[in-house]
């Protein structure tokens, strides 16, 4: 499993990840994407902990917070206000 990212620019403030363990797929290739999902419009960032991923959206002047499985994007809870 991949380094929590448990607030904005990672867990030193700094933006960088130390993960090692993981390879670039070539100059010429895309990354695989594993999943994708609508959240609406907005600017959020995304953090991850303990295998969630957590990120907001606006649909229809609705703000809403979002708690997805970071494996699979599947949404375990979201919050409307």
């Amino acid at each position: 499993m991949a380094e929590d990212w448990p607030r904005f620019r990672g867990p030193r403030l700094n933006g960088i990840s130390s993960e090692t363990d993981w390879q670039s797929p070539g100059q010429d290739q895309q990354p695989t994407r594993l999943w994708a999902t609508q959240v609406g419009t907005g600017v959020s960032g995304v953090v991850t902990s303990e295998g969630r991923l957590y990120t907001m959206g606006n649909t229809d002047e609705l703000d809403t917070v979002y708690c997805l499985d970071a494996v699979t994007g599947k949404t375990i809870w979201k919050h409307s206000y």
